[in-house]
């Protein structure tokens, strides 16, 4: 059975029914250590196309366990783990592919002892058990990369994972009322901020913005809410503890964080400003952290050039924050989308393309919501 078999829609990952077993060399290589992990949560999005699907995971780093319990104190350790800072071990997947023969790969973030780092996921087995989803995939994990050094030699660099997740179709979220411009109320079991991202006088951004918003009224399950940057004044980040640690001072930081993590995903509508998104927008995302982790991320760009250069900028801010960004995206054209360079007038195949970029936020969305419970 390949990915395309397998039959569209979020699933709840079983801790009970799942496993992250490992193994590594100790003592210069002479000798080997296995041993486990338990999994406290997770999701799996199989989208289409396949290499749109999505895996997120949590597991407990509290539960590493080799039959040593010496060696379980040392590993858990602030000289390794550190599981009293950081309880946690967290994936999750940035793009599904498949090799030429046939193999599919989960490329992804590695989050441990608080430092992210890209790992690859093989998939080895993957079958469907009546409704039940079952996977199987190895990865190799370079522990320097998340600055867990100690003991070198005697303690092996490489971690050698494979991880046997059993995942359930996920209940269907409650229905909306539409329209709800209309003044029903609009229940959904998702939440979508539309960021605009520039508050410059005559800003493009805005009419831009109002078009996504127009564009998901006729969504079900899910609200999009439009979040004007010009409503949240914010001045050049001006927190003295960094936004990870989550100790925020000022009443502009807390209202902005509170408002934030409202939200189970984003859009970012951003101008395309000297290869790069806004200056407003890049200081609005660097204020916060933990409210950014572990959810949906699409972006919509203008510019001369379609704003594409801005929203390569954004991938790598979105990564860094642990915040999985869909492929799929809108970029309008100065030239093609605008009258006069500012009367908004987008081409008919943005709407295909809009639809497309909301089927897979709003996928990615729900399976990471279970993520975070």
């Amino acid at each position: 059975m390949t990915a395309e078999d397998f039959p569209q829609g979020e699933y709840v990952i079983d801790p009970s029914c799942s496993s992250i077993d490992f193994s590594a060399k100790h003592l210069f290589g002479l000798g080997s250590v296995r041993g486990s992990f338990t999994l406290r949560s997770g999701a799996v999005s199989i989208a289409e196309p396949a290499t749109d699907s999505h895996v997120g995971a949590v597991a407990d780093a509290t539960s590493f366990s080799s039959g040593s319990a010496a060696r379980d104190r040392k590993v858990l350790s602030r000289t390794f783990l550190d599981t009293d800072s950081h309880p946690d071990i967290t994936f999750t997947s940035t793009g599904a592919h498949r090799d030429a023969d046939g193999t599919w790969r989960l490329d992804g973030l590695l989050t441990a002892r608080g430092v992210r780092a890209p790992v690859v996921f093989t998939v080895t087995r993957a079958q469907m058990l009546d409704e039940e989803l079952e996977l199987t995939a190895t990865a190799t994990v370079d522990r320097y990369a998340h600055d867990i050094t100690a003991m070198k030699g005697m303690a092996g660099r490489f971690l050698w994972l494979s991880a046997t997740i059993r995942a359930r179709r996920a209940p269907a979220g409650p229905a909306s009322h539409r329209p709800a411009h209309q003044g029903e109320d609009r229940m959904s079991d998702l939440k979508i901020a539309v960021i605009l991202g520039s508050t410059r006088p005559g800003r493009n951004g805005k009419a831009v913005a109002d078009w996504v918003v127009d564009r998901s009224g006729a969504r079900t399950g899910v609200e999009y809410e439009l979040v004007d940057l010009a409503d949240y004044p914010l001045p050049h980040l001006d927190e003295a503890m960094p936004p990870a640690m989550g100790q925020y001072q000022g009443e502009h930081t807390k209202t902005w964080a509170a408002k934030i993590a409202e939200f189970d995903g984003y859009i970012f509508v951003t101008p395309e400003y000297n290869h790069s998104t806004s200056g407003v927008l890049k200081n609005a995302i660097d204020y916060l952290y933990g409210e950014w982790n572990n959810k949906a991320a699409a972006f919509v760009s203008y510019g001369s050039l379609g704003g594409a250069r801005a929203i390569e900028h954004l991938r790598a801010v979105a990564s860094e924050l642990q915040l999985a960004h869909v492929r799929q995206q809108l970029s309008f054209s100065l030239f093609t989308d605008f009258e006069n360079f500012s009367v908004f007038k987008p081409a008919e195949q943005h709407d295909d393309a809009a639809t497309a970029l909301f089927d897979q936020l709003e996928s990615w969305a729900r399976a990471l919501k279970t993520v975070r419970v």
